[in-house]
């Protein structure tokens, strides 16, 4: 249980910080699987934002952050 609570506090800090950049329609974060060792975008976080110019700024910010 504490693992899944860990999970959506992740994700909601993730929410918090990437909407000043603009509207985040959706959040992806791979989580490892029990047995398997090739989890296609292990360790990495995917969002969609409402518009191109949201994500590019996004992008281009974070970059810089990272």
């Amino acid at each position: 249980m504490e693992i899944d609570e860990e999970y959506e506090e992740i994700k909601e800090d993730v929410r918090e910080e990437c909407e000043k950049y603009g509207k985040v329609e959706s959040i992806k974060i791979p989580r490892p699987v029990k047995g398997k060792t090739d989890i296609p975008g292990l360790g990495k976080i995917f969002l969609e934002y409402s518009t191109l110019e949201e994500a590019k700024n996004a992008r281009k910010v974070l970059s810089k952050v990272l």
